[in-house]
């Protein structure tokens, strides 16, 4: 189960790290641009990250307990798939933040 919900939270980590550094990017800089800062984009980003959670209940049901699952088991794994997302996700969030606060130019 651990498994899994490492591999699902690392796949969607890495969607969520991507369009942030893609942004970042695209945008030259941090705070450069607003080529992907609307509403729509993030909320499609989200729901592409969070299906990963539904992916990893679906093959834990299938390969590990034969078809069959109930509420509480799926519920961990979805919450440990999140967990992992929010652990892999977090690191580049804070460096933005910290990124975004960082002086334009030196002070004399």
């Amino acid at each position: 189960m651990f498994a899994i919900a490492l591999r699902y939270g690392a796949i969607s980590g890495a969607i969520v790290v991507g369009v942030i550094i893609a942004g970042m990017i695209y945008a030259d800089g941090i705070g450069g641009g607003y080529a992907t800062s609307s509403l729509w984009f993030g909320y499609l980003i989200m729901i592409l990250a969070l299906s990963t959670i539904f992916l990893a209940i679906r093959e834990y049901r299938n390969k590990t307990l034969g078809g069959v699952i109930k509420f509480l088991p799926a519920f961990g794994v979805g919450l440990l798939v999140a967990s992992a997302l929010q652990r892999l996700g977090d690191e580049p969030g804070a460096l933005v933040q910290l990124g975004s606060q960082w002086p334009k130019e030196k002070p004399v």
